[in-house]
């Protein structure tokens, strides 16, 4: 730019231009190098994760027949308690559902109660 009559000069607007060409290519080099750390990395942390998460399900199972290998034997070394405790844990089941039902507006009642 001329500073006496304030134009632009072509050999200042051709500066100007290559640098921005410059820091434009200098900022897609950063990106590229980015996405390409983002490669590496990714499929090792997905590996890492899916591992962990069959080591997980791997223990779940195991604590499932555990519990399970468990209730059996309770059930065949003491099988009138076994029918004893089933039979309270369904009686108390059935009094919460009744209670919720009771305790709980029905949506019917709540439209007629709106509508008339």
């Amino acid at each position: 730019m001329n500073i006496r009559t304030m134009t632009p000069t072509p050999a200042l607007a051709g500066d100007i231009a290559e640098r921005a060409a410059e820091h434009a290519d200098d900022a897609l080099h950063a990106v590229q190098s980015g996405v390409a750390g983002l490669r590496e990395r990714v499929p090792e942390a997905l590996s890492r994760a899916t591992a962990q998460a069959e080591d997980l399900a791997r223990r779940g199972l195991e604590r499932v027949a555990e519990a399970g290998d468990a209730a059996r034997w309770r059930i065949k070394d003491e099988p009138v308690k076994a029918v004893l405790l089933a039979a309270a844990l369904g009686a108390g089941a059935l009094l919460l559902v009744q209670w919720l039902g009771r305790h709980r507006p029905s949506r019917g009642s709540e439209r007629s109660r709106l509508f008339h």
